[in-house]
């Protein structure tokens, strides 16, 4: 166990995806699970359940039997609660207090100070679809640390236990680090759908849209990792192919104005990719960019 975690014990507030897959991680690593609470008294025990160790609890009180207190609550009640633990528990002397929330900083609990925390915040960078599927995807993932230097290396040390890689971060980072995240997994998962109902207006794919994508999204996914976002994009776009997106604006303007203002969109942000790769540039990046309606190609 690192130094700065040795004779910690955790406790989650917090009976979510996130507070029982990293839980269930660090136990497994060898960090002690002091208690899970949450509201509901059946997930706090399905938690702990999950995790192994822990008692289950309903109140926040608990939130003093360890010296390491993660909030893994959701991003609209984490003030609220740390405010409530602040105002009727005591913690233990030398309490690490950090949170999971990707978009905001460590002071969004800074009033845990009172009580003698030290704060900070620690988000994996990773889709939390599922516990067992979380668990299975947090090694080698990125962590973003934030907080002072003592409790950042206390974080950085609990990242480096669920085998994940710590970034370290200032406190004015994290919306527009959390912005880059929600693009890259909500944004992927967006296009995706705006993908399968494209095909869904075709009378051959109708039955089931989304199958036929899997395969591909594969494919880019591993050509992203491989070679890198410049050199993994193909298609008309960024081969300057103006004549195939006209072809694509027409048979979209045919079947929803909808559909057509979401391929527009998603068109954009790639002609800008091909631009800022500087494989699409002159005469054929302004062609399509004057088809999608773009007033410049890249920022």
């Amino acid at each position: 166990m690192p130094r700065g975690l040795a004779r910690r014990r955790l406790v989650i507030v917090g009976a979510g995806v996130v507070g029982r897959s990293l839980g269930r991680a660090w136990h497994a690593a060898g960090l002690p699970v002091a208690a899970v609470i949450s509201r509901s008294a059946a997930r706090a025990r399905g938690a702990c359940r999950f995790i192994g160790a822990g008692a289950p609890a309903t109140d926040l009180a608990a939130a003093g039997a360890g010296s390491l207190l993660m909030l893994a609550t959701i991003d609209r009640v984490l003030e609220g609660t740390a405010h409530q633990i602040a105002a009727r528990v005591p913690l233990q002397r030398g309490t690490i207090a950090f949170h999971c929330s990707g978009a905001f900083p460590g002071e969004a609990i800074g009033v845990l100070r009172a009580q003698g925390a030290a704060v900070g915040s620690l988000h994996p960078l990773q889709t939390f679809a599922s516990p067992a599927q979380a668990l299975r995807l947090l090694p080698g993932s990125t962590f973003a640390v934030e907080g002072d230097r003592g409790t950042a290396a206390a974080l950085s040390a609990l990242a480096r236990l669920a085998g994940g890689r710590p970034v370290r971060l200032a406190a004015e980072e994290k919306a527009l680090y959390h912005a880059a995240a929600a693009v890259a997994s909500n944004g992927a998962v967006a296009v995706a759908h705006l993908a399968a109902a494209l095909l869904g207006a075709l009378p051959s794919f109708a039955r089931d849209p989304a199958a036929p994508l899997w395969p591909l999204l594969r494919g880019t996914l591993d050509n992203l990792e491989r070679l890198g976002p410049a050199r993994a994009l193909t298609g008309p776009i960024v081969r300057g192919d103006a004549t195939t997106v006209r072809a694509h604006l027409a048979a979209l303007a045919r079947v929803s104005a909808d559909l057509l203002a979401a391929y527009r969109l998603a068109a954009r942000v790639t002609l800008w990719a091909a631009t800022a790769s500087g494989r699409l540039q002159g005469r054929e990046a302004a062609e399509i960019a004057r088809l999608l309606g773009a007033r410049r190609r890249a920022p």
